[in-house]
């Protein structure tokens, strides 16, 4: 009987610790996420650390990056100017893909849009899917729509057309085979971007600083523009990707 008292007692503490060992857990991802309601029963998330680049970064040593602990790239395809809005490839995207892919990072890639219409950001998946040329990918394009100011020519840009113009650029790219994934900041999710309207794709969250407080995990958290990395001799976007 003592001995059972003992087995007993020895199993309630086992019990308890894990118990706590969850709660601390449950709280760790709150703080992460305080608008979540993480299961305290599953292991958190390992983060990968990340970047995402085009040619304002200039020439890159991706060895150099690899060898830095960096494991996964984001590459401008292209970009529409917020002035006269004329379309463009990424004069380093090419060799940005290349660079990636050589030095065995995993590679996504990204058009900054400035689209007003569902036929414009047609257009900007079909530069991406152009200068992918059949590349494969291990993660998403991603829709880069990004407010600039009221002069710019999205400065009065409508909600709905905004997400018109999502679906015609995530449709696209699916349409080729790839995963569509979109890019935006708190305050473009807080004005212009429903969420509930494009949660099929996932997220590419930019919100600097140490908290990532969207109520939905993303695929990647942009958390800040001025990092540095070896190889890269500009500031440079620091992102985590959470594989699901």
């Amino acid at each position: 009987m003592a001995g059972k008292r003992k087995k007993g007692r020895y199993l309630l503490l086992r019990w308890v610790a894990a118990a706590g060992a969850m709660a601390l857990v449950a709280l760790a991802l709150v703080w992460m996420f305080p608008g979540g309601q993480p299961d305290p029963t599953e292991p958190p998330v390992e983060p990968v650390p990340g970047i995402d680049v085009s040619s304002h970064q200039g020439p890159i040593d991706w060895q150099a990056v690899a060898e830095g602990g960096v494991e996964f790239a984001m590459i401008r395809l292209g970009y529409r100017t917020y002035g006269d809005g004329t379309l463009c490839a990424d004069p380093r995207a090419a060799e940005n893909l290349q660079g990636a892919r050589d030095a065995g990072l995993m590679v996504g890639a990204y058009v900054f849009s400035q689209a007003l219409t569902p036929e414009e950001a047609r257009q900007e998946a079909a530069l991406a899917l152009e200068v992918l040329d059949g590349m494969g990918l291990d993660l998403p394009i991603a829709f880069d729509w990004e407010y600039v100011d009221e002069e710019a020519r999205t400065g009065d840009m409508d909600p709905a057309a905004l997400l018109e113009c999502v679906h015609a650029f995530c449709g696209t790219v699916q349409a080729a085979g790839y995963e569509p994934m979109v890019y935006f900041n708190r305050e473009l999710s807080r004005t212009l971007l429903d969420l509930e309207e494009i949660g099929q794709y996932p997220f590419w969250y930019a919100r600097y600083g140490d908290v990532m407080d969207l109520a939905v995990q993303p695929l990647l958290w942009q958390y800040t523009d001025q990092g540095r990395v070896p190889g890269i001799g500009e500031d440079v976007d620091l992102n985590w990707y959470y594989p699901a």
